[in-house]
């Protein structure tokens, strides 16, 4: 009777409004999907950012890879507000599925960003040093319940490389390609 009843559970619980079943076998409410919303806008919104604050932005948002405070390899930031890349993930079709994949989508219009990339392996906060490249690019998310939660990738339009604009701390400007 007790299997009984904890297989019923299971089967409804994914049923219930707002609740799902994760790898760990425990009920997961939609809050949690507002909590990674929040840590998506603050590691990939970048509002006005410029190329130049790559090190500003990452250090006041204590981005890096681990507990040791290593400092992360690549960041990208998108330069626009958090409703265009919400829409993204919306009704209103801004987006659409990538490579067949109904969890990952595609942006129809190119987003201008800025990509923070680490100037020197192996160092930790608060020396973590990084070059800036804006760039303009389709972007590709992970959404949940018509929110963005994963940044996945940015896409050129036909795979070609284009130059970007690219500064270092010292203020130097050079072309890269992205």
């Amino acid at each position: 009777m007790k299997i009984q009843l904890l297989l019923c559970f299971l089967v409804i619980l994914p049923c219930v409004p707002g609740m799902s079943i994760d790898k760990g076998r425990r009920p997961k409410p939609d809050q949690d999907v507002t909590e990674r919303y929040k840590k998506f806008l603050e590691q990939h919104l970048g509002g006005k950012m410029g190329i130049k604050d790559c090190d500003k932005i990452m250090n006041q948002r204590k981005m890096f890879k681990t507990d040791r405070a290593e400092c992360k390899g690549v960041n990208t930031f998108l330069i626009t507000g958090k409703k265009k890349v919400k829409d993204v993930c919306g009704k209103k079709g801004k987006g659409k599925p990538y490579k067949k994949d109904q969890n990952l989508i595609q942006s129809e219009k190119k987003f201008g960003m800025v990509v923070c990339k680490l100037r020197s392996q192996g160092k930790r906060m608060p020396k973590c040093q990084y070059w800036g490249r804006k760039c303009s690019k389709h972007i590709v998310l992970s959404c949940e319940n018509g929110f963005p939660v994963h940044f996945d990738r940015s896409l050129s339009a036909n795979s070609t490389t284009f130059a970007c604009s690219i500064s270092n701390t010292l203020g130097n400007n050079q072309t890269m390609h992205c």
